[in-house]
C-alpha cells in the first residue's frame, strides 16, 4: 500500500520511534479478593453490600505479570501514596481500611528494586498538581 507523497517517510519514521504501551497497574479480578487480614465479622457486614464487592474486586497487577507483559517502567503519583494512611482515614472495621492495607503492600512489592530514573515536583505559585516519579521495574530473576 502506498501512501501520498511524503507519508511512506512519516510512517517508516514513526515505526522506527520508541513506543509506549499504557496500562493501569489495577484490573478487575474475577473472584471477590478480601484481604486476609480482614476480620470475618467486617466481611460478613459488608460482603452483601455492592460497592464493597466492586471494591474488594480490584486488585494490582503481580510485577511478574507486568514483565512478562513488556511493562518495564511505572509511574508513582503522590496523589496515590498519600491516600495510603488507612488508619487515619478509614479506621479498623471499615473494609477500605483493610483494602488500603492490601494494596499498599502490593504497590510497595512492586517498586522493590525498581530504580528511579526521574522525579517531576510541581513549582510552589507556578505549577499545581502531584509529585511524579518514573522507575524501572527490576526484571532479575531474584526481584521477580
Amino acid at each position: 500500500m502506498r501512501f501520498l507523497h511524503g507519508q511512506d517517510d512519516a510512517l517508516r519514521n514513526l515505526r522506527s520511534q520508541k513506543a509506549f504501551r499504557i496500562s493501569p497497574l489495577r484490573y478487575n479480578a474475577e473472584t471477590l479478593e478480601w484481604p486476609p487480614d480482614t476480620p470475618l465479622e467486617v466481611i460478613q457486614k459488608y460482603e452483601n453490600e455492592p460497592y464493597v464487592e466492586r471494591m474488594m474486586s480490584t486488585a494490582f497487577r503481580l510485577r511478574k505479570d507486568l514483565i512478562e507483559s513488556d511493562y518495564l517502567y511505572m509511574i508513582e503519583s503522590s496523589y496515590i501514596t498519600r491516600s495510603w494512611n488507612p488508619d487515619v482515614l478509614y479506621p479498623p472495621g471499615n473494609p477500605v481500611h483493610y483494602q488500603a492495607l492490601r494494596e499498599k503492600t502490593k504497590y510497595r512489592e512492586l517498586l522493590e528494586d525498581a530504580e528511579l530514573l526521574k522525579e517531576w515536583e510541581p513549582v510552589p505559585g507556578e505549577i499545581q498538581g502531584p509529585e511524579l516519579r518514573l522507575y524501572k521495574l527490576a526484571v532479575s530473576p531474584e526481584a521477580r
